[in-house]
């Protein structure tokens, strides 16, 4: 994994990038990221899910919890075909631990780094991670109309992505 370049504020001083000696394959994941990751790879458990993330990732930081350093999240950028392909996974204490002003200022911040990076961002989301599709779209991404269905018929996924206003 390449490190990022660039500096993150003071102000997100919850995100910092993953170190080697950081555990977050033994991260245990919110329901629906638990959900959504075995329906897209096929895996049979969320720490080959983790593992491949990682390998396969350019970038990738940790979201602490400001109470006790604890990893409460994961995120990161890979290469694809048509530009980068961001993808967080977050245990329960997300949502508990880091105000929603505050995901959202580093949300935005990350989002537009790596479009500076890669020019466009893309992935898939599950059709009824409601949460999730909110915040993307408060993010600005995109969405097809199209469903996806890739390892569970049961569970089909909607396409989005962010293009670099350059």
């Amino acid at each position: 994994m390449k490190a990022f370049s660039q500096h993150i504020p003071k102000t997100f001083n919850f995100v910092r990038p993953l170190r080697p000696t950081d555990d977050v394959i033994s991260l245990a994941l919110r329901q629906k990221d638990t959900e959504e990751v075995l329906a897209s790879t096929g895996f049979e458990n969320t720490r080959q899910v983790l593992q491949k993330s990682l390998s396969l990732s350019d970038s990738v930081f940790v979201i602490e919890s400001p109470r006790d350093k604890s990893i409460i999240g994961v995120f990161g950028v890979g290469s694809g075909e048509y530009g980068g392909i961001p993808w967080l996974l977050g245990s329960d204490r997300l949502e508990s631990d880091i105000s929603k002003m505050q995901f959202c200022r580093a949300s935005f911040f990350f989002v537009d780094k790596f479009l500076a990076k890669y020019g466009c961002l893309y992935n898939l989301v599950l059709s009824d991670y409601e949460k999730t599709i909110k915040w993307l779209k408060f993010l600005g991404f995109t969405f097809s109309q199209k469903e996806y269905v890739l390892h569970d018929s049961n569970k089909p996924f909607y396409m989005f992505w962010r293009h670099s206003e350059t």
